[in-house]
């Protein structure tokens, strides 16, 4: 049986021991395949000491893969990939996520978007009888658009069945897949599969062995649905209903939610209610209505503040849990910075019980690496223009540098624009004084509420810790079980 590799967790500054799911569903499809593949989580907190004594004790490995999208350019991450390559020439590199974008990485293979049938074409081409995968050079490696020519969507179900070696514990939290792509194309976005007519979502049944599952091998019950949008359909909320209310234990959920779905599907409410999805992130992008209609969020402002308002009472009412964070884009076509500062008021003045993002408005440019978004070629079309390179490096110079990360740049290049409202960089001041507030007076938003789940910090000390009062305990947590899996990791 041939043996591979899989390495996740880049992050280390997270205080989260959240299990990326992609790496372990990878793993699992590989497994079926009839290969024996084991995943090494938290690389990002393994000394490279303890990680090149794992690798001399794991024997015969065809294929080492690294599941990461945001951290390539990380120095640990590009210091561990010239290891291998020096080390273990002879094993092939291949690194997956949805947008892999560094070229000067020793990798054999870059896997762009959701990869099973990719990683399938590869290892029939490496080690049996397949030809050499669809894809084009890059780098010293070969590059595969999955989306295009190995579209690993829609699939039956998207199951992962963990392994004793995962070193799972009931207070871990995993991800699961109900569908694949969204049914919006929001002129922003630029996530891989947009449009999606029909339901697609796995079936009832597949949601509750998941669920189930997980609870009755490794106790877990807390849970992150990985969709775009977890409400694009009814019948995928009715089917997660009935999945939860056949558990004889009480599962919680956190998910992507469109609120404003639910003027016109008020039902979906009581569904979430069902379906015990009290952790929600609402992708509101701005209160002013003529910049909702250019981006596809073009319900009345008001009517969407009276949603949020209600669906937070209704939840509080109904179960006594509720976590909502609002997301906002800076710098949207027609929106001042005086439209903005209304928003924080309105948010200030009935948000201050749960959470708040805000963006900078990104306009990909265009890139054989980065999928563009609805501006990439229409933002001249919204009174945007690029600005000049001198005034960028002088507007640079003016963000301090422990600011300047959030920048864009080689990872991301984006149109630096301006129009008649300001700059770039005059909307993002204004959104890092919003999230600042936020973490002055904000709570934790739901997915850092569901990371202080993942290190056994109980559920009502998680919901009341604020940014501006941290939990103390968190980091120390985090090193007791990175550290505990480690060790279990190298004894084997």
């Amino acid at each position: 049986m041939h043996k591979g590799l899989i390495f996740t967790g880049f992050a280390q500054y997270n205080t989260t021991a959240e299990r990326p799911s992609g790496a372990y569903r990878i793993a699992h499809y590989i497994r079926s395949l009839g290969w024996d593949i084991e995943v090494i989580d938290y690389f990002g907190h393994w000394a490279q000491e303890e990680l090149s004594q794992l690798l001399e004790s794991r024997k015969d490995i065809k294929f080492i893969g690294l599941s990461g999208t945001w951290l390539i350019y990380e120095d640990k991450f590009i210091e561990f990939c010239f290891y291998l390559k020096e080390k273990y020439p002879h094993i092939k590199l291949i690194i997956g996520g949805n947008a892999i974008s560094n070229e000067a990485l020793p990798v054999d293979y870059f896997v762009n978007g959701f990869g099973e049938l990719a990683i399938k074409a590869i290892l029939d081409y490496e080690f049996g009888t397949g030809k050499k995968p669809y894809g084009v050079p890059y780098g010293k490696g070969w590059q595969i658009n999955a989306l295009d020519f190995y579209p690993s969507w829609p699939m039956e179900n998207y199951e992962i069945a963990y392994e004793s070696r995962d070193f799972l514990e009931p207070t871990d939290i995993i991800s699961l897949e109900l569908s694949r792509g969204c049914r919006f194309k929001c002129k922003f976005c630029n996530f891989p599969v947009l449009g999606i007519k029909e339901d697609t979502s796995v079936s009832e049944e597949s949601m509750y062995q998941s669920i189930k599952q997980a609870y009755d091998k490794w106790g877990i019950k807390n849970f992150e649905i990985a969709d775009e949008t977890l409400n694009d359909r009814n019948e995928k909320l009715e089917k997660l209903s009935r999945a939860v209310q056949r558990c004889n234990w009480q599962p919680n959920f956190n998910a992507f939610v469109r609120a404003d779905l639910f003027k016109s599907h008020p039902e979906q409410i009581d569904l979430l209610i069902g379906s015990r999805v009290w952790g929600q992130y609402y992708g509101i992008e701005t209160f002013n209505h003529r910049s909702g209609k250019i981006v596809g969020k073009g319900l009345d402002p008001n009517q969407v503040k009276e949603i949020l308002l209600n669906i937070k009472s209704k939840f509080k009412n109904s179960l006594s849990l509720y976590r909502g964070t609002i997301s906002l884009i800076s710098g949207l076509p027609y929106e001042t910075i005086k439209d903005l500062e209304n928003t924080h008021k309105w948010i200030l003045e009935n948000w201050k019980d749960q959470s708040w993002i805000m963006w900078n408005l990104g306009i990909p440019k265009p890139s054989k690496n980065i999928k563009p978004n609805g501006f990439t070629f229409d933002y001249e079309q919204y009174n945007f223009r690029e600005m000049s390179s001198e005034s960028i490096q002088r507007e640079i110079n003016k963000v301090p540098e422990d600011e300047q990360w959030r920048l864009p740049g080689e990872t991301n290049p984006d149109v630096i624009w301006e129009n008649e409202n300001g700059n770039y960089f005059d909307f993002f001041k204004v959104a890092r004084k919003i999230d600042a507030e936020s973490s002055a007076t904000g709570m934790l938003n739901n997915y850092h509420v569901w990371g202080r789940l993942s290190l056994g910090i109980p559920l009502d000390r998680a919901l009341s810790e604020s940014y501006s009062q941290p939990n103390p305990e968190a980091h120390h947590l985090l090193y007791t079980r990175t550290r505990n899996y480690i060790q279990k990791k190298l004894s084997l």
